[in-house]
């Protein structure tokens, strides 16, 4: 069963997106988009991610850029390493 998402929840969605995108604090914003652009759950989490990797998009490209590279040469896990790389070369 899909939800039906009103027109008053779509515009809270990109009032948030906006404000991420433009938001001063460089570090809360990438770490909030990342945390959605990976988020995990049983249900369709499509959406969401997809969010994060605009947002991470659409943000400052150089200050982003030294975010995901700073992550993605400290994490242990390969497989986090693989996808922080694939969404750096996204930023493109």
């Amino acid at each position: 069963m899909q939800r039906d998402i009103d027109q008053t929840t779509i515009a809270e969605i990109e009032d948030a997106e906006k404000t991420l995108i433009q938001c001063d604090d460089t570090d809360a914003a990438n770490y909030i988009a990342l945390s959605l652009a990976v988020f995990v759950t049983k249900g369709n989490t499509k959406p969401v991610n997809e969010a994060g990797r605009e947002i991470l998009r659409r943000r400052p490209k150089k200050s982003t850029r030294e975010f995901l590279e700073s992550l993605a040469t400290s994490v242990q896990n390969k497989n986090e390493q693989v996808e922080l790389n694939r969404m750096l070369s996204r930023l493109n």
